[in-house]
């Protein structure tokens, strides 16, 4: 299992919020028989934060490969925020399914200005925790009431800072994390206690009211008319935006070619020009859940999250609502078919262009399976994809084929 994770190492480039450092995403995601991975965290290219993050994901990893489970699945997704330019707010939100559902929170904070990580005591004094003991407790009393330790509690929510780790703040509120079972019975989600910025005093400099919404851009590019006398394919690539995704689609947009992209919403935040760019050169997005984890085996509530939360964001970037829906994994039931509203997408031919990074060997498979009305699946997080692609377009170019959306090809099969 530990080859499996490095194997399938990518990391994808973004431009960074300034122009002095390049923020990154790291993915890896990979099924072999009933062990599921999908792992995303990001690298800012601050040394000291990313080497903290690379620490705690490789622990979990091993962690998790040391389970004896022939059924599991480990899912860490993130959060991030960056406030006055300056204090970088990281979440690994991980979730562990091994016979049980274990959920936890890693948090991690770094001043750039001083080059260094953040612990509780860089934020708050003692007076200020002292003060909010209190308040955590009655938070925490109200929202879990049914499952709290009393005992436990009172041993844990105490003026020490060493039980306050796991911590996230952004402009409106500060945010505690505790593990389940540190204070509770049965109860096996996140605990937190959100608490108003409005009710603390902070120790570091900390401008309020800053964000501002991203203006939304709409689709500009001129389609050009299918015509249907001439044999058409619909590609499509699964887990990204990416580094490469940028490339491929000014290479798409070379051969005057459209395709449909089944992103994951937890990469839209940090790729929202690459996704705008995408829609701007009329090619179609899809929903492939928030962080791509084994819908077939999730509750419905999570399930629901995962698509909605992805078409909101999706919505939020480019003005666009998805129509479109690819199961992660390729994993589908009934169940499943039930649930989700959207039109379920799968491929007729898959290049398995995550397998080799030889290109020329997914063109030479990819050229010989195709045929006309094919939905070919693809993924725009590998360069051997972007370089197969390069040898692909122009041959089938030549053989007269159209490149259009999957929605287009719906359109043409329903009326045939």
């Amino acid at each position: 299992m530990k080859k499996v994770l490095f194997l399938i190492l990518s990391i994808l480039l973004i431009t960074g919020c300034n122009q002095e450092k390049e923020k990154q995403v790291t993915s890896i995601i990979k099924k072999e028989n009933n062990i599921a991975i999908a792992i995303h965290y990001p690298n800012f290219q601050y040394q000291k934060l990313d080497q903290q993050i690379k620490k705690e994901i490789d622990s979990i990893s091993q962690e998790f490969q040391q389970m004896s489970s022939k059924e599991k699945e480990l899912n860490i997704d993130y959060d991030y925020n960056i406030l006055n330019d300056r204090y970088i707010n990281v979440q690994l939100f991980i979730y562990i399914h091994n016979k049980k559902e274990y959920h936890q929170v890693k948090t991690f904070h770094y001043d750039i200005k001083k080059k260094k990580l953040l612990t509780l005591k860089d934020i708050i004094n003692e007076e200020e925790l002292k003060k909010l003991v209190p308040k955590i407790k009655t938070i925490l009393t109200k929202q879990y009431s049914n499952y709290l330790v009393l005992d436990k509690l009172n041993e844990t929510i105490t003026p020490d800072f060493s039980h306050y780790l796991q911590f996230y703040f952004d402009d409106n509120d500060f945010t505690f994390y505790f593990d389940a079972n540190q204070f509770t019975k049965e109860y096996h989600d996140i605990i937190r206690a959100k608490i108003s910025l409005d009710l603390m005093n902070l120790t570091i400099p900390l401008e309020r009211g800053m964000f501002q919404e991203e203006d939304v851009i709409l689709p500009t590019r001129k389609q050009e008319p299918i015509d249907q006398n001439k044999p058409m394919i619909a590609l499509t690539f699964d887990d990204g935006p990416s580094k490469y995704t940028n490339s491929i689609i000014e290479l798409l947009k070379k051969y005057d070619a459209r395709a449909t992209f089944f992103v994951i919403g937890n990469k839209v935040k940090l790729y929202q020009e690459t996704i705008q760019k995408l829609v701007r050169y009329g090619n179609e997005i899809g929903n492939h859940s928030y962080n791509h984890k084994w819908l077939t085996k999730v509750s419905d509530d999570e399930l629901v999250n995962q698509i909605n939360t992805t078409q909101n964001i999706i919505q939020e970037t480019t003005g666009l609502v998805p129509k479109l829906f690819r199961p992660t994994y390729g994993s589908i039931n009934q169940h499943l078919r039930e649930k989700i509203s959207l039109d379920i997408v799968m491929w007729t031919v898959d290049t398995s262009d995550w397998k080799t990074t030889n290109s020329k060997k997914i063109a030479s498979y990819a050229l010989k399976a195709i045929k006309n009305k094919d939905i070919i699946l693809m993924h725009d997080t590998h360069k051997q994809t972007y370089e197969a692609l390069k040898i692909m377009l122009p041959k089938l170019k030549e053989q007269g084929y159209q490149f259009i959306t999957v929605s287009e090809l719906n359109e043409i099969l329903a009326t045939h």
